[in-house]
């Protein structure tokens, strides 16, 4: 099967620059030129049901100082969400307040320019509309509401986003979803909802701290024990785990979407209830993430340094049947986390 990468989900249904006109025609039937500047306006890639939205076009002016219209569309609704208006050019550019609506997938919204006489200018935008509720755009994690779970009172006041299911394995509690603690790390393209379905991206320094009262982040040697208690091979600390990576992951979908890419080397069973998922990791420049690795990789911290700039963390490439053991830098590798009970 065709592999399925989050990073394509962003790239449908976009809206023909057709919508609108190529040029706005004036009373001579004569176009002059095009408008001055470049469209734009910002939208978050990945938003929620019910979220409320004022996006407000800017960057265009009329050459001759006269005034400028735009229309808003978005992809895909019942109803198409267009605005037409005309302003002079002293006044702020309107808004378009777009709501959420109570439906899953990937839309695009487009807004563009116009004056007479003039080429219009257009500009698009997709953004993907998630549920972080259980069930909701993550689905077939194997996680049910009446599972055993934890409650972290530091996030009380966020929907949803303090309850953390576990499991017992070897006879240790472990969770079951990433850690999406508020309090540190950053959500999946900065986009805050995505939080509670992906879990956050921690730093070792902050994945250190991060985990709520009575619970940690797993060393080495727990991740060796867990191993240990899955596998009939007996492996060492700093060891290849090999043939359990499927034992810990689960054949999730995002808004309907495989996660995880089929491959025959690898049998996803799920047998730990552990649910791992491909959120990948994230490498932080300066005040930008990447985090192109999403669909290829789960990655977890451990406790443990190697030294002082760089940790050990354990990993599953989607293609492999093995659980690997690798080192990110503590301050610009940014990776998940799992706690296990103290």
């Amino acid at each position: 099967m065709k592999r399925i990468k989050l990073s394509y989900l962003v790239l449908a249904l976009i809206v023909s620059a057709a919508l609108f006109s190529c040029k706005k025609k004036s009373d001579d039937d004569t176009t002059s030129s095009y408008l001055s500047g470049s469209l734009k306006f910002n939208m978050p890639r990945y938003v929620g049901v019910g979220d409320v939205y004022n996006l407000t076009p800017s960057g265009v002016t009329h050459p001759e100082g006269g005034k400028v219209g735009y229309y808003w569309v978005v992809s895909a609704y019942s109803l198409r969400d267009t605005v037409k208006t005309l302003t002079d050019p002293d006044t702020v550019s309107p808004s378009y307040e777009l709501e959420i609506r109570d439906t899953l997938g990937t839309f695009t919204v487009t807004c563009g320019a116009y004056a007479d006489g003039y080429y219009a200018s257009v500009a698009s935008s997709t953004f993907t509309v998630v549920d972080p509720t259980l069930g909701g755009t993550l689905s077939n994690t194997g996680i049910s509401a009446g599972d055993p779970s934890i409650s972290d009172s530091r996030d009380s006041a966020v929907d949803d986003a303090n309850v953390y299911y576990y499991t017992t394995v070897g006879g240790v509690d472990w969770f079951r979803n990433n850690l999406a603690y508020t309090g540190s790390g950053i959500p999946y393209e900065d986009c805050p909802v995505m939080s509670h379905v992906f879990g956050r991206y921690y730093t070792w320094d902050e994945a250190m701290t991060a985990c709520p009262e009575g619970w940690h982040l797993p060393s080495l040697e727990e991740w060796k024990n867990l191993a240990n208690s899955i596998s009939t091979m007996a492996f060492d600390t700093y060891d290849k785990f090999t043939g359990i990576a499927g034992d810990m992951m689960v054949d999730a979908r995002f808004n309907d979407y495989k996660m995880w890419e089929f491959w025959p080397a690898v049998k996803i069973t799920d047998a730990t209830g552990l649910a791992m998922i491909p959120t990948g990791y994230a490498t932080l420049t300066g005040a930008s993430a990447d985090f192109s690795t999403i669909g290829d990789y789960a990655a977890f911290w451990t406790s443990d340094s190697v030294d002082d700039t760089s940790a050990w963390y354990r990993y599953i490439n989607v293609n492999l049947p093995d659980v690997y053991l690798g080192s990110g830098d503590k301050s610009s590798f940014a990776a998940s986390v799992r706690c296990v009970r103290d």
